[in-house]
């Protein structure tokens, strides 16, 4: 059997629809969920992709994921506003803040939304390309379960907390950064276990400053932070932007979407829209922002020696679009498990011709968000 293998982005997007319905989660906030999820497997990002979809479900079921929510905006100014998530999906929440935060950027040149009381809201740079798409600078950032020691610790106090950031490109498809602020993120660790493989140095110690080398081990110890010092640092400030400043929980407060089967996630976002075309014009900041790209890339021996952050992802959604979505065989395992429990038809035995009935929606592979 080979390792991975392709799914059409309809049969995946008909399949988790499928699945909504059988936890009465398939309204409008589910679709907006599932393009986003969606979203992160067509730009390469399989680890915060369908891969995720059944620990979602299980706190669907269990209530501890909203769908529908009521995200409210507690308080509010003309450029900035504090969004409480109701508890609910956190990309339906994010969705939500971003826009906002885009809308406000429209009518006062730059859009600040915080959200408290939200979940675990995937992949930052679906948040900021929203931004992009838009002809703004967009830039968004998570907490997180805290799993990660500060520079000099032993004690989990911080998540991965991701920062992502990108911009509009002649193309449609601009710079587009995204990452955590650890050596390796949580989801790449959670991988390394389901493959069986063995973790570098440098990545997770136990509490007496020893390398874990077993990813089944990390939670016994914590992550560290990338680059020391620095990375502890831009951890901090994610964290202090995302949680302090809009009054959501913070450290060790925010809880596990995957051990925990109690309590919400609560977790805390910031969302940032700014208007480039009150800056400069749109069309001169994209061409100077890709005439200092090509500076960058001809600093390189040879051709793509310097890639600009968003290149192969946006590589991936060409190739992931025409294709069909890359899955590896432990995500389509777990995807038909699912498939089972709820008696549907499993990954790759669903006609395509047929019809979405329940819940039905036009693809947007080609458009997703």
């Amino acid at each position: 059997m080979a390792s991975q293998e392709r799914v059409s982005y309809s049969e995946l997007k008909r399949f988790s629809l499928q699945v909504l319905e059988k936890v009465n989660a398939c309204n409008e906030q589910g679709k907006v969920f599932i393009n986003a999820l969606l979203w992160s497997d067509l730009v390469g990002r399989s680890t915060h992709g369908i891969w995720r979809l059944p620990a979602y479900i299980r706190r669907i079921e269990k209530g501890l994921m909203k769908c529908p929510c009521s995200p409210l905006l507690i308080t509010e100014n003309q450029a900035t506003g504090v969004m409480d998530g109701d508890q609910g999906i956190g990309h339906y929440v994010g969705h939500s803040a971003m826009s906002c935060a885009i809308e406000k950027a429209r009518s006062y040149g730059i859009g600040a939304v915080g959200v408290r009381n939200s979940n675990h809201f995937g992949t930052g740079a679906y948040y900021a390309d929203l931004a992009a798409r838009q002809n703004m600078v967009g830039i968004a950032v998570s907490n997180s379960l805290a799993k990660v020691a500060p520079y000099g610790g032993v004690k989990a106090v911080l998540g991965t907390n991701p920062f992502a950031f990108a911009i509009p490109g002649s193309n449609g498809q601009g710079m587009m950064f995204d990452m955590a602020t650890t050596v390796m993120a949580g989801s790449q660790v959670m991988k390394y276990a389901e493959t069986g493989k063995a973790l570098p140095d440098g990545i997770a110690i136990d509490h007496e400053g020893n390398s874990i080398r077993n990813p089944n081990d990390v939670n016994k110890g914590v992550l560290l932070p990338f680059g020391g010092a620095k990375g502890f640092g831009i951890s901090l400030m994610v964290e202090i932007l995302s949680s302090v400043l809009t009054g959501a929980n913070f450290s060790t407060q925010v809880n596990s979407m995957f051990t925990d089967t109690t309590h919400p996630g609560q977790n805390g976002h910031f969302f940032l829209a700014i208007d480039i075309g009150r800056f400069i014009p749109v069309e001169l900041f994209v061409q100077r922002a890709e005439s200092l790209f090509s500076t960058i890339k001809n600093s390189a021996v040879e051709n793509d020696g310097v890639l600009i952050p968003g290149e192969i992802r946006w590589r991936h959604f060409k190739e992931n679009s025409e294709k069909g979505l890359l899955l590896d065989q432990a995500t389509l395992s777990a995807l038909n498990t699912l498939a089972e429990n709820y008696l549907l038809p499993g990954i790759g035995h669903t006609p395509q011709q047929q019809p979405l009935a329940y819940c039905s929606e036009k693809n947007t592979a080609a458009s997703p968000g």
